[in-house]
């Protein structure tokens, strides 16, 4: 409820704030001014959009989103970036072709109206840190208090020959404070949309921790890509040694598992268990290299179990826990 009254408040400031810069801009005729109403009037639907966005991302999986909707989320922020970007380029165009400077008395008004929305801005960025849209939201409030700034420094510069120029340089810093970032969330949604490998994990390292297990012969058709901008996942086809029941390789798998998150952060893993590479025609074992005799056969499942009832003892002390 409390969240729910906040939204509505912050909609609602934000509308008034972008109201009154919009008569202010039109009976000045400033262009930067004008930035600053389009850039508010923006935060209006952003602020909408953004939560909504958010809302659906919640949502799990289902039939037609077998690994839910969190992407809808990352799209949606990749959008709101592109629109504010645009927005300050136009902005910037605005200011050059302007002719006439601002009177001080409005730009100091400006400034003050142009902070407004920034606030609840950074209230959802604070709330919802794993998403996207509200990088995008946190975004827009760096471009309404660099806003803030650089129009109150046109405002202490319009009684000097240097007014005209402030008023371009103010645009430019708005422009620069919006681009930059908003390239970075662009590009980080093309990366999660492509299901490239995450920045920051080695599919090499990767494969040494899970091919380092014992138990495991070899790993191939290896993948690593981002569900969402937090959430890792993996498949992985696995070798395992020669001799092992059914149970014993879920408990392999359980260990490659948690190998897998603790040292790479990997949450979500998916692993196909092969008794042989992919590539050999016929089902007659793993090489030569990789078979164990019975005695080392009997040990891995020994330790396989061993692990797996420690582990089994964690999950119930920390349910007991909780």
């Amino acid at each position: 409820m409390h969240d729910h009254h906040l939204g509505r408040l912050s909609t609602l400031s934000t509308i008034a704030a972008a109201s009154a810069l919009t008569v202010l801009a039109a009976i000045d005729h400033s262009a930067l001014i004008a930035q600053a109403a389009l850039h508010t009037g923006l935060d209006v639907g952003t602020l909408v959009l953004a939560r909504g966005a958010q809302r659906f991302a919640r949502r799990g999986p289902d039939a037609r989103s077998t690994f839910g909707w969190q992407r809808v989320d990352v799209l949606t922020g990749a959008v709101l970036a592109v629109v504010v970007a645009l927005a300050s380029t136009l902005g910037v165009d605005a200011a050059v072709r302007e002719h006439s400077s601002t009177p001080g008395v409005s730009l100091a008004c400006a400034a003050v109206l142009a902070a407004v929305p920034a606030w609840p801005f950074f209230v959802n960025a604070r709330t919802q840190r794993t998403s996207t849209s509200a990088r995008a939201l946190s975004l827009h409030a760096v471009a309404d208090l660099g806003a803030f700034l650089a129009t109150l420094l046109a405002a202490l510069a319009a009684w000097t020959s240097f007014a005209r120029l402030v008023d371009v340089g103010a645009a430019v810093v708005i422009w620069l404070l919006v681009v930059v970032p908003s390239a970075a969330i662009v590009r980080d949604a093309v990366s999660i949309a492509l299901d490239l490998a995450p920045r920051g994990v080695t599919l090499s390292e990767v494969a040494r921790t899970i091919a380092a297990t014992p138990g495991v012969v070899a790993v191939h058709h290896l993948h690593v890509w981002r569900l969402d901008p937090t959430t890792l996942a993996l498949s992985a086809h696995v070798v395992a040694q020669p001799g092992l029941t059914l149970h014993d390789s879920q408990l392999l798998a359980a260990r490659i598992r948690e190998r897998l998150a603790r040292e790479h952060g990997i949450a979500h893993t998916t692993l196909e268990l092969e008794c042989h590479a992919c590539a050999a025609p016929r089902h007659e074992g793993s090489p030569k290299s990789g078979l164990l005799e019975p005695e080392a056969t009997h040990a891995l499942r020994h330790q396989l179990h061993r692990d797996g009832g420690e582990q089994e003892t964690e999950d119930a002390r920390e349910q007991g826990d909780t």
